[in-house]
């Protein structure tokens, strides 16, 4: 397929062809689709931080609790989460709210 260049032939032939040729007059987009190609754009970029997100939180498991994967199989079981949950409540969040 042929790049588009603007060299002197080029732009000669286009300037003869442009009385001489009837061009479709292009309609503006609808509004809706504008605001669907937005909203679609930010889910995508939000979809791709909370991957972000959960890998990095996986990884601050495994170097928290090492044998966290050895107990359980998945990272969204109930046991799992209660157990993680219990850490936090327990022993983490009382020592940052008592450094403020």
């Amino acid at each position: 397929m042929r790049m588009h260049k603007a060299d002197k032939s080029d732009v000669h032939r286009l300037a003869q062809t442009h009385f001489n040729t009837e061009r479709r007059v292009k309609k503006g987009q609808d509004a809706y689709f504008d605001q669907m190609r937005a909203l679609s754009r930010y889910y995508h970029e939000l979809d791709e931080e909370l991957a972000m997100l959960r890998s990095r939180m996986h990884t601050l498991l495994q170097l928290t609790f090492p044998e966290m994967e050895s107990l359980f199989t998945q990272k969204s079981d109930k046991h799992c989460t209660n157990a993680i949950r219990f850490y936090l409540f327990s022993f983490v969040f009382p020592v940052i709210y008592s450094l403020t």
